[in-house]
């Protein structure tokens, strides 16, 4: 009787202890790149760090215009409405398309717009919102169809919103005041929007 109750007790303790195994094995394996969605890496998109990415771009092909860096105007279209309305510009390093950064900025496109047009974009619209890319200075946008848009890494690819001076996102400042709002406003040797002056300081983000 007492073996038997020493055989239950031992019993017991083993399962426990398999039990508790069980539960840290999760997370050892996440912690050794195997934990989520198939063992790929979750970023945080946040607009600064992808708006540092844009100017950094910009500026490496001021320097080196055969960088290979591309770039491009990015509007949204509200169905049934045939206007895009323009919201920024992407970039993209070389091997990488600029579809693709549309598709790594949707969200960050997306929350633009409804900044800069609170009137026509609502949380609502978003469900059926359409991606259109024009050449930087153009309105001839075309519509950026789903099979193109295949995400690449955040940091090969970059956002600038324009100016939002209700908000102060993506604006920039000079001695506190804001400079170059108007929307589309172009680098007079590149056509690239916005542009870092000496003394400018950029946030709203």
């Amino acid at each position: 009787m007492l073996f038997s109750r020493g055989l239950t007790h031992s019993f017991l303790h083993l399962f426990l202890l398999l039990f508790l195994l069980l539960l840290t094995i999760p997370s050892v394996l996440s912690l050794a790149g195997f934990g989520q969605a198939g063992g790929k890496q979750k970023y945080t998109l946040r607009p600064k760090n992808q708006w540092d990415r844009y100017i950094k771009l910009r500026t490496l092909l001021k320097k080196d215009p055969s960088c290979g860096a591309t770039f491009s105007s990015v509007a949204v279209l509200l169905p049934p409405a045939t206007t895009f309305l323009p919201v920024g510009s992407v970039c993209a390093q070389p091997g990488t398309s600029i579809p693709s950064a549309v598709a790594v900025h949707k969200r960050l496109i997306a929350d633009h717009a409804l900044r800069l047009y609170p009137g026509s974009v609502t949380p609502a619209a978003l469900k059926t919102l359409r991606w259109g890319v024009a050449a930087l200075g153009s309105s001839d946008y075309e519509e950026v169809q789903e099979k193109e848009m295949v995400k690449a890494e955040p940091k090969t690819v970059g956002f600038e919103g324009l100016c939002d001076p209700a908000t102060g996102f993506f604006c920039k400042y000079d001695g506190g005041k804001i400079v170059g709002e108007d929307k589309g406003g172009s680098d007079s040797s590149m056509g690239i929007t916005g542009g870092k002056k000496s003394g400018e300081k950029r946030t709203g983000l």
